[in-house]
């Protein structure tokens, strides 16, 4: 069993033994990771924000041995709240970066949005592992609900402007 760790400050994976509390291992990271998962394979996805007006970077990792598989480069971001959702066969993930990309962890490449983020500012991002429909916050301020668009997997909206609490940003099944 092996617990992973993101250290935000020194742009690290941490590797831990549970088990005995040891420290085990480490592995450099781009600037500001912080989302991560883990696939139907093992491996590690972690999202890394960069810095103001710099890209930010979808890292796949092993965990075994511990080293970076390849990075993605993604657009700059206009928001400043990178999230990450896996599909129910963690086969597929969906990185919030000014709308939704959709990634299938086997590709080579990051292909072009499933879902625009145009003149929405999304806040939260979920996967329905019932249906794998994809949830999506909307804040409008700080001090007024946010607003629910749900969309199905292939990123068609399906319902849109649910009221929801203030600065929504996760959701659990």
């Amino acid at each position: 069993e092996q617990l992973f760790v993101v250290n935000v400050e020194r742009e690290k994976l941490l590797v831990f033994n549970p088990n005995t509390n040891q420290f085990v291992d480490s592995l450099s990271l781009p600037k500001m990771p912080g989302n991560m998962l883990m696939d139907k394979h093992n491996n590690i996805w972690v999202y890394c924000a960069g810095e103001t007006n710099q890209a930010a970077k979808l890292v796949k990792l092993s965990p075994a041995p511990l080293q970076i598989i390849t990075t993605f480069e993604l657009p700059v971001l206009k928001e400043f709240y990178p999230r990450l959702a896996m599909n129910t066969a963690k086969d597929e993930l969906f990185i919030l970066n000014s709308g939704v990309f959709q990634l299938n962890v086997a590709a080579l490449q990051l292909g072009a949005r499933l879902i625009e983020g145009k003149d929405k500012s999304f806040y939260g991002l979920g996967i329905n592992n019932q249906n794998n429909d994809i949830l999506l916050s909307e804040i409008v301020g700080f001090n007024s609900p946010s607003f629910i668009h749900v969309y199905d997997s292939k990123g068609n909206l399906k319902k849109s402007n649910i009221k929801s609490g203030v600065i929504t940003s996760q959701f659990v099944n």
